[in-house]
């Protein structure tokens, strides 16, 4: 079990009737942070694609936030108020909303239950329908909060117990508060003066990763500020995957996570003397790109050598005598993968990005052995990106080989997407006094 920092969080929702994000919850993540917010959209869907093991995913989480009432929360979403209404009112539009998304197994194992054991379900009504459905978090004082679909603040200030049978109360999703569950940028409108202030970052599950690529979620508030939003649905029943926003350590992030290996980033991994460090894995990834660009035809290639490795079969492999983990090379790759993310969009683009600026450091390097001072290397990159021309770049074959293995537009593109304004800036952050001869 790692030590715990007060107040650290983990952020995630929508398992959809998935068991191994709870499983992740229950054996990771509750030894890792102080606090575990799940939001809402437990059942429903699923591998049947009809909800089959989703309520007993949601009585296992009831367990969890019982053994740990200061700890693990559980926020409800849309489908728990589907649930929620069939299952303690019996409401036909329920019924209906269920079937709609994909819960007929919900709809019946409720049935069962009301039939054989009728007390059950009501102590897991009970519980459902008295969650609040906001909360609020304070970390090294910067305020999170926290919602399936959307936050409303001026709710939250009134009654910060506002739940799920005061949704319904409130005329459920045809009321004044229907955003809190059902809210997509994508699609909806809201209210600015509903949002919080200033410097507030609002996480949020319910819009699945499918639904928002390229497009950002944060929201302008009445005073025309921009709040930052963080969506923790990674769209795991449209062949997506599972997202973590978690802080620890002032490490502050949003992640990808798998069910086959696991990564603590709010803590440093501690090694043992036979396991490679992580600076050693990352040279190790970085010098098999420089050897890839050498052997290989095509930034493609050299893409589907790194992803093999990001997928191999196994928990460890060989580095210079040492043993390292498998995982620990997935993690650096998807912290590099998440920090041009927001920018590209895409797994594949992102790593074009990496591979080519692993090139550029080498042929940075290449330029100053070659001309003996900063000056003249800038000069040489100029005239590579504004004349295409690889011939004498630098006397080192390896660099021109490179240099026209990445191309010139991948260059370009990675000259943009790192956001230099300008080519200055680029070749200033390339020969810095690091470099100076």
């Amino acid at each position: 079990m790692y030590n715990l920092e007060r107040d650290s969080f983990v952020v995630v929702s929508d398992f959809h009737s998935n068991k191994w994000p709870l499983d992740k919850v229950i054996k990771y993540y509750i030894n890792e942070y102080d606090k575990v917010y799940i939001l809402g959209d437990a059942t429903d869907r699923g591998e049947k694609e009809d909800g089959t093991g989703g309520l007993d995913l949601l009585f296992k989480i009831r367990e969890l936030t019982k053994k740990y009432p200061n700890r693990v929360f559980y926020i409800p979403g849309n489908h728990d108020d589907f649930l929620y209404g069939y299952g303690k009112y019996k409401d036909y539009d329920s019924n209906r909303l269920l079937r709609l998304n994909h819960g007929k197994q919900t709809i019946k194992d409720i049935d069962n239950l009301s039939r054989n054991n009728p007390e059950k379900l009501e102590e897991l009504m009970d519980w459902l329908g008295n969650l609040p459905l906001q909360k609020e978090h304070f970390y090294q004082g910067k305020r999170y909060v926290l919602a399936h679909a959307l936050f409303d603040e001026i709710l939250f200030k009134k009654n910060k117990k506002f739940s799920l049978e005061d949704y319904r109360n409130n005329k459920g999703n045809g009321g004044p508060y229907v955003n809190m569950l059902w809210f997509r940028a994508t699609e909806d409108f809201y209210n600015p003066s509903r949002l919080p202030k200033k410097g507030t970052t609002m996480i949020i599950g319910h819009t699945p990763l499918c639904y928002r690529e390229n497009i950002s979620l944060d929201l302008k508030n009445n005073d025309g500020d921009i709040i930052e939003v963080k969506c923790v649905d990674g769209g795991i029943t449209y062949d997506g995957t599972m997202l973590k926003y978690s802080v620890a350590n002032r490490k502050v992030g949003l992640y990808q996570t798998e069910h086959c290996y696991h990564i603590n980033r709010g803590s440093k991994p501690k090694y043992d003397d036979k396991y490679a460090s992580r600076d050693e894995i990352i040279n190790f990834i970085d010098n098999r790109i420089l050897l890839d660009l050498n052997n290989m035809n095509s930034i493609d290639d050299i893409i589907e050598d790194i992803l093999d490795l990001y997928y191999i079969d196994s928990t460890y492999f060989n580095f210079n005598g040492k043993v390292a983990r498998i995982e620990d090379a997935r993690e650096y790759l998807d912290e590099v993968v998440m920090s041009y993310i927001e920018q590209v969009k895409d797994y594949k683009e992102a790593l074009t990005i990496y591979i080519t600026e692993v090139a550029m450091d080498y042929i940075s390097k290449c330029l100053l052995k070659k001309y003996g001072n900063r000056n003249k290397a800038e000069g040489q990159i100029k005239r590579l990106l504004e004349k295409e021309d690889y011939t004498y770049i630098t006397r080192d074959d390896n660099a021109r080989n490179m240099t026209k293995k990445i191309g010139i537009d991948n260059i370009y593109n990675w000259v943009e997407k790192c956001k230099y304004v300008s080519y200055q800036d680029y070749l200033t952050s390339k020969f810095g006094k690091q470099y100076d001869y």
